[in-house]
């Protein structure tokens, strides 16, 4: 991993498993790494695997910086093998090497570059994703989203059937949850559903009772509301045939959307609605839908809905619940180390904010575009890290200017 560290391009040749395929040119630590999967010694494979997780991890958290903690790791171990062999006492060796730790990274933050608004920030950022990746197009996608979203902005990375990079910003917040019936579609063409000043309700249960769907939506409309998004965890047929009969009629024009996620997932992701919409969560069935009070009921300016996601626009925001869930999520950001919940915190701390943004990554070849997808998600994290806490000159020259110190 070594010819990697630094700022200019110089890639290394991994040969792929399978002689079908061409070998790939990689620049990135984390990477090259990754594709070891064994060495020879039994011994040192153990070292080796310690080193690879650890370099993986920092690429996965940091987005950069591999090539830096493998030399300096290595540097460590050298050190410390001959200071041993001398009549060190690890121990004593470990405990220096914490306190060092420590002391190199309050100096590091301290002189850290923190991009805050205007040009300046974008320059700034530029010349990060200039020494962090070097395909052109990618960055400067990137670099504008990061720039108008910020640090918690949510940026989620796909494939794009084109061979170019595209990116489109949703307004609100959505999730990848669909559509509790077909039947509520207002463009048929395009397959969705829109609803615009609409009440929500949010009912962690099933809707399974047509007695008390009926009784919930009289109580709505007594309330004068005409138009309703329902979250619920799912529906009955003869509470769909209710919700029909009252669109076909004409009274109501309802949206009925399946709440995201099961069971702890799912109550996190209603927190985050009601802080979202200002309603309040039903727990339980239908029953509890018969018998909600006004201050259950929340709204948004406007909602959609298709048979993949559904997202809410301009909702009636609780500001402490909301202020509250955005410190909690940062907090939990903060301290996890399980790279998945970091992702999905990510997610759910774009969504309390407002910002999120869609890129679609393209490519030649299928090879092409994995890279590059996996580029642009490697890219997106470490801008958006840099935008957050700021960051150093890479390729040791940080930890160069702060030796001093450790002396």
């Amino acid at each position: 991993v070594k010819p990697t560290l630094g700022p200019l391009p110089r890639f290394v040749g991994i040969e792929s498993m399978t002689r079908d395929r061409p070998p790939e040119l990689l620049d990135d630590a984390a990477t090259i790494a990754r594709r070891i999967i064994q060495i020879a010694d039994p011994t040192a494979d153990v070292g080796a695997m310690m080193i690879r997780h650890a370099l993986w991890r920092m690429h996965e958290t940091c987005g950069d910086g591999s090539a830096t903690m493998a030399t300096i790791a290595q540097a460590l171990v050298q050190q410390a093998t001959k200071a041993i062999a001398a009549g060190a006492h690890p121990a004593l060796l470990c405990k220096g090497i914490e306190r060092g730790v420590a002391q190199a990274s309050a100096d590091l933050r301290a002189g850290a570059v923190r991009p805050m608004s205007g040009r300046r920030s974008r320059e700034l950022l530029a010349a990060l994703a200039r020494s962090v990746c070097h395909d052109a197009e990618l960055r400067d996608v990137l670099v504008e989203i990061v720039d108008i979203l910020g640090a918690d902005g949510a940026i989620h990375v796909v494939n794009n059937d084109a061979r170019r990079v595209d990116r489109e910003y949703i307004e609100g917040a959505m999730w990848d949850s669909p559509w509790l019936t077909t039947g509520f579609a207002t463009d048929a063409a395009q397959s969705i559903a829109r609803i615009s000043d609409a009440a929500v309700i949010l009912l962690d249960g099933k809707l399974d009772s047509a007695v008390n769907v009926l009784e919930g939506l009289k109580r709505l409309y007594d309330l004068g509301h005409r138009n309703v998004l329902i979250i619920a965890g799912d529906l009955s047929d003869e509470a769909k045939t209710v919700l029909v009969q009252a669109k076909l009629s004409g009274v109501m024009r309802i949206l009925p959307v399946k709440a995201p996620g099961f069971d702890a997932k799912r109550a996190v992701a209603l927190q985050d609605l009601a802080a979202l919409t200002g309603a309040r969560i039903l727990f339980g069935d239908a029953a509890a839908f018969a018998s909600l009070a006004p201050e259950d009921v929340g709204s948004v300016r406007r909602a959609w809905a298709t048979a993949r996601q559904f997202g809410i626009i301009g909702g009636k925001r609780d500001p402490v619940a909301l202020r509250n869930g955005i410190a909690s999520v940062r907090r939990k950001i903060d301290d996890t180390l399980k790279l998945d919940e970091i992702a999905e915190l990510r997610l759910r701390l774009g969504r309390l904010c407002g910002g999120l943004v869609i890129v679609r990554v393209g490519g030649a070849t299928s090879k092409i575009q994995e890279s590059r997808r996996d580029e642009a998600v490697r890219l997106s994290r470490t801008l958006q890290m840099a935008a957050g806490r700021g960051y150093v000159a890479g390729g040791g020259a940080a930890l160069f200017k702060i030796a001093q110190t450790l002396l």
